[in-house]
């Protein structure tokens, strides 16, 4: 599938209203990675228009708006004590590592990769979310899968002090927040890493596969219409939540380098707060 790169009031049902951050809006207008952010556009405006000329088809921003509603932010409030000084897969000091230890908020982008509904509940056993866990009760649960950075979600210590914030479009967005991640599986040659969360709330789980089900068949669909491309089509998309802000999307392209005899593609020009987010490219 695609490859990966880069205060609220909580209410009932972890929904609740994201009222917008100052510090989060001053980081977005300070920003020195990315000055201007000309390349960022907020999902809520974005078209066909700023699709380059030869991808503007329906179907390809349907793939756009699909990968934004399965683009999550993540607020991680702990650093690992394990986090390395460098890996060989990213140049200089390694994300993080002079904050070892500490609780200061960081913020990533994540991506939902499937969705595992255990509708059969004798065979799966009671609940395990943390709402039903020690209390045996018989009944439909799931389990969602993100993935992410590993240098945005590095082991188990962060993960269980991780946030994940659904469906934040925009500033006063209705959100939906999960807490309390497990590690699936990490890797920092890749610097890939997959959380798991489990919970009850079927209609969640259900919209999520179904989302998820849709962006799949669509990639395939797309990708097979532009699998032939020229040196100036190597279109990338990239949806994230750059500086901990509601969802943008970033449109450029992709270029090779030969890392350690792989090849990876990178997109320029992206801020903090992106990494770990899913970058389409046909």
């Amino acid at each position: 599938m695609a490859e990966n790169m880069e205060t609220l009031n909580t209410q009932n049902d972890n929904r609740s209203r994201y009222v917008g951050h100052t510090d989060l809006r001053k980081h977005f207008t300070d920003c020195k990675v990315n000055p201007g952010h000309d390349n960022l556009i907020p999902i809520t405006r974005f078209t066909l228009d700023h699709l380059p000329l030869r991808y503007r088809d329906d179907d390809v921003l349907k793939l756009v708006l699909g990968l934004s509603y399965l683009t999550v932010m993540l607020k991680v409030s702990y650093t690992s004590m394990k986090r390395p000084n460098a890996v060989s897969c990213l140049s200089g000091q390694y994300p993080g590592y002079d904050m070892r230890g500490s609780d200061v908020l960081r913020t990533g982008t994540g991506f939902v990769i499937g969705v595992d509904i255990h509708s059969d509940t004798a065979a799966y056993g009671p609940c395990r979310c943390k709402n039903c866990v020690g209390k045996d009760q018989l009944k439909p649960s799931g389990e969602i899968i993100v993935l992410t950075a590993r240098h945005v979600v590095f082991d188990e210590s962060e993960a269980k002090l991780t946030r994940c914030v659904l469906d934040f479009d925009e500033n006063n967005s209705t959100v939906v927040n999960l807490d309390e991640w497990r590690v699936e599986w990490a890797d920092s040659e890749s610097d890939r890493c997959a959380l798991r969360y489990v919970t009850c709330d079927m209609d969640l789980l259900k919209r999520l596969d179904r989302a998820y089900k849709r962006f799949d068949d669509l990639f395939v669909i797309v990708c097979d219409r532009y699998k032939e491309f020229a040196e100036e089509d190597r279109l990338a998309v990239m949806v994230s939540h750059p500086h901990g802000c509601p969802k943008h999307v970033t449109v450029g392209q992709w270029e090779v380098k030969d890392i350690r005899g792989e090849y990876k593609r990178w997109m320029a020009s992206v801020c903090p707060g992106t990494g770990g987010a899913n970058v389409f490219r046909p």
